[in-house]
């Protein structure tokens, strides 16, 4: 998460780090920052499109006559071929989808109340699967800005 928030407020490194891992420990979501679910589920949906780009690679050199390769094995080389593209496609693209899963959480963690004044059909949504009305979210930014204990 340092990296997004690097990103956002271009501050060094190890400061976005510390920073971002202090917002995380104030909201009580270390959990979920340290939960790698997004980042599982899109490396099973990488090794989907590996595989399915690898068949694809396996039926043009089969039936449509195209040859990748003057190899021994033309097939398997077709199917490494198909499978190298669609590793390094998807890989590309679903990075950009895990940035933006951190970029979410980062900016939820940082400010949810400027979310929900800006957008505030998309802010309830949001609130609503993070465990109802998500009252909390506003209670404990109160809570702790009166005890003095957010300091970023």
């Amino acid at each position: 998460y340092g990296f997004t928030y690097v990103g956002i407020y271009n501050e060094s490194f190890s400061t976005s780090s510390r920073k971002a891992t202090e917002v995380f420990r104030a909201r009580e979501w270390v959990g979920v920052s340290s939960d790698r679910l997004v980042s599982h589920v899109l490396g099973f949906i990488s090794l989907f499109i590996t595989l399915g780009s690898g068949c694809f690679g396996l039926v043009v050199e089969e039936f449509d006559g195209y040859s990748f390769t003057n190899f021994q094995k033309p097939t398997s080389t077709a199917f490494f071929i198909g499978c190298w593209v669609g590793f390094v496609i998807s890989t590309i693209c679903l990075k950009v989808v895990g940035s933006a899963v951190n970029t979410v959480l980062v900016c939820f963690s940082l400010a949810p109340w400027t979310f929900k004044q800006n957008h505030p059909v998309l802010s309830d949504e949001m609130r609503a699967s993070w465990g109802g009305t998500c009252i909390w979210l506003d209670e404990f930014e109160w809570i702790h800005a009166e005890r003095g204990e957010l300091k970023w």
